[in-house]
């Protein structure tokens, strides 16, 4: 628990640190880093594919996997506006998390981020309405997190599995905890 155990920097009490704990493919909490009010948001990071030093890809798990895709998001909100803060884009990131019961009262926001969600919100850094009245942050007005009230996402789910890979010749199992 980092609100006890502080580690350095993820406990650290500047506004612009964004704190990232791990979950899987259920969308279940996965790792040792969690806090109520030192960690901010999950993302997934168990089983993730990533590139290995011997030009060959394998799976790994943890928060060192997860970060990755929190930073991705945030170099995409910036390239939307290069004029964002630091704040700026931890609040965007923040504001627009899924919530997830396995995530609530471990993490300041209890949800995984959504980069769909945070790349279609409207953030003025005034802390002003985005416009949403479903209430899901999304500035959806219908409750379709694509604006379009089927209740399905724009975001097209990436359905290529390890196996794939390898049977492909692109990879060869390996796993890294």
């Amino acid at each position: 628990n980092n609100d006890i155990n502080t580690l350095i920097p993820t406990s650290m009490p500047q506004d612009n640190i964004l704190s990232v704990t791990a979950t899987n493919s259920s969308d279940q909490y996965y790792g040792d880093n969690y806090g109520a009010t030192s960690v901010d948001v999950g993302a997934p990071g168990h089983q993730i594919l990533g590139t290995y030093g011997n030009k060959s890809y394998g799976l790994g798990s943890g928060t060192s996997f997860a970060a990755p895709h929190v930073a991705g998001l945030a170099a995409l909100l910036l390239s939307q506006d290069p004029d964002r803060s630091a704040i700026d884009l931890k609040t965007i990131i923040m504001e627009t998390v899924d919530p997830l019961p396995s995530l609530a009262g471990i993490t300041v926001t209890g949800g995984r981020i959504n980069a769909y969600k945070a790349l279609t919100y409207d953030y003025s850094g005034d802390g002003g309405d985005d416009g949403d009245t479903d209430g899901g942050g999304d500035g959806a007005t219908d409750g379709g997190s694509d604006g379009d009230g089927d209740g399905d996402s724009a975001c097209p789910s990436v359905e290529a599995t390890l196996e794939d890979h390898v049977k492909a010749g692109h990879a060869r199992k390996e796993t890294q905890g």
